[in-house]
């Protein structure tokens, strides 16, 4: 279509009169999923992607930034298919206009649906994962973090096959003021390292 529009735009961007003497005017359609004039950008989100996976255990942080419709989203979804085929959980968030009060609504949306994907996905591949993960987190949160995540990521009741107990819907923090900041990202880098590793990044 972009070749057609080249050679003859005022026929393809034009009213141009058929033969019959009704106005033609060409459709410009692009492929939904394809990505144009980012390859160079895609390919260094998956070295980073790789990078990380080859120093098992380290982290990085990669900022995307543009103008509105400019393709952050669609260059980013584009790692979904390559890293899942990896492994890996891809993990997205937006930042919905109607919930910009409601504190980390983003993050809390993330990582409701990884655990939508864990449980879905351990019905019908390896279930041992589901029970690996649930160990790990309960070892490294223990009961306290553990009542404060689910208060926190109700979704995480389904990972952890936790029920909605009346102690964990009462949950509250016992510091305040930079404490609990401290407390509260204590609880998200534990989690993270309990559900991250090299096999499953």
């Amino acid at each position: 279509d972009l070749y057609l529009i080249l050679i003859d735009p005022e026929h393809s961007l034009c009213g141009v009169a058929a033969d019959n003497g009704v106005p033609y005017f060409g459709e410009l359609s692009f492929p939904q999923g394809k990505l144009y004039g980012r390859s160079a950008q895609l390919s260094l989100l998956m070295k980073v992607f790789k990078r990380v996976i080859q120093l098992g255990g380290r982290s990085e942080f990669v900022l995307v930034s543009g103008f509105s419709g400019a393709g952050k989203t669609s260059l980013v979804q584009q790692l979904c298919e390559p890293l899942t085929q990896g492994g890996g959980f891809f993990l997205t968030g937006n930042f919905d206009q109607l919930h910009r009060t409601e504190p980390l609504s983003v993050i809390i949306g993330a990582f409701a649906g990884y655990c939508d994907v864990v449980v879905e996905t351990s019905k019908t591949n390896d279930s041992n994962y589901i029970t690996k993960t649930r160990v790990a987190i309960q070892q490294a949160l223990g009961h306290e973090g553990i009542n404060a995540l689910t208060n926190i990521i109700p979704n995480t009741r389904r990972l952890l096959s936790t029920s909605s107990t009346e102690e964990s819907q009462n949950y509250r923090l016992r510091v305040g003021g930079e404490n609990a900041q401290h407390w509260v990202h204590f609880i998200f880098r534990a989690f993270m390292c309990a559900i991250a590793n090299t096999s499953h990044p």
